[in-house]
């Protein structure tokens, strides 16, 4: 689904227009009359079928319900074969990572305040590649993952997936087979909007020329998600709000820093590895440096949401 139009009606139905897009895995040609199974939740998670048709590469179509769907997705009761694994479920408690059948995806909860249903669609194919943010060179071309479901803000998920490129039959090769040091987690709300690079997630490389890894995400939301190498630092600027000055620049035994909010700051060394977390109140700080080796480091920000809020490099000499 790229994008969906609601217009409530004058018999206080409403009509739902879909606009689709066909991708190509291991073929050639797109399909027509395609036919497919629609579904639309409601807020209390009632569940809305409708069968509809679809061809070419893009197409739309159109059915109506009841009540204003809180999501619309595709093919949720398997009826067609699509080159996508997907997975759905009920959430009622917090509880630590469970590995979700078919999407190559953990999740846990870290709280929760009401009932949510938590969709996740495993895409095997490349993502649109036509909307990036400048400092993106290069996005998946196997697959993606789109997150969704019906759900209250006060819902906290976190995720991991390892991803792997071992050798050039991988799924993620063209991203981290040959290295590991400009791969960075892409994220868009929907497929109107540009792919930038996410808020907040950690990359565990371990040796960044194995191909392999994890990616940690502290707060999952709404959205698709890819693989991509770019300008990383970049990246990481342009995302971020205030600045917190770490003083002295390089530094030997200790760090200052301005903190501009309360949260939790974090210093992370340039293969991923976290050496310091620590919750921080609003003023000055000092950080000790006397345990960690001589390298190039980034000090990270969370805000009290565990959106990243500033991140800033420094270099530590001896």
């Amino acid at each position: 689904i790229d994008s969906v139009n609601t217009v409530l009606q004058t018999d206080a139905t409403f009509e739902h227009t879909v606009y689709v897009q066909q991708k190509l895995r291991e073929a050639n040609s797109f399909h027509n009359a395609v036919p497919l199974e629609v579904s639309a939740y409601a807020e209390d998670f009632e569940k809305v079928n409708a069968l509809v048709e679809v061809g070419g590469q893009y197409s739309s179509f159109t059915f109506t319900t009841d009540f204003n769907p809180k999501h619309i997705a595709l093919n949720t009761n398997g009826i067609l074969m699509q080159s996508r694994t997907d997975h759905e479920y009920y959430v009622t408690e917090e509880e630590g990572y469970q590995n979700l059948p078919f999407v190559d995806f953990r999740v846990g909860v870290e709280g929760i305040t009401d009932t949510a249903l938590v969709r996740i669609e495993h895409v095997w194919a490349a993502p649109d590649n036509n909307n990036m943010a400048s400092y993106i060179d290069e996005i998946s071309d196997a697959h993606y993952w789109t997150v969704e479901g019906v759900w209250s803000p006060e819902l906290h998920l976190d995720a991991r997936f390892v991803y792997q490129a071992n050798d050039e039959g991988d799924l993620d090769w063209n991203i981290s087979g040959m290295t590991e040091a400009d791969m960075m987690l892409v994220w868009r709300p929907d497929a109107s909007e540009p792919w930038i690079n996410y808020y907040d997630y950690e990359i565990n490389t371990g040796n960044i020329f194995n191909g392999g890894g994890t990616e940690v995400i502290p707060l999952l939301r709404r959205g698709q998600y890819a693989l991509a190498n770019g300008d990383v630092a970049y990246a990481i600027q342009e995302t971020t709000t205030v600045s917190i000055n770490p003083y002295p620049n390089p530094a030997t035994n200790f760090i200052q820093v301005d903190v501009p909010i309360d949260g939790e700051l974090r210093i992370i060394a340039l293969n991923g590895q976290e050496v310091i977390r620590r919750r921080v109140t609003k003023g000055k700080m000092e950080l000790p440096l006397s345990e960690i080796n001589q390298g190039n480091y980034q000090l990270v920000l969370r805000n009290q949401e565990g959106v990243i809020v500033a991140n800033e490099s420094f270099q530590v000499i001896r």
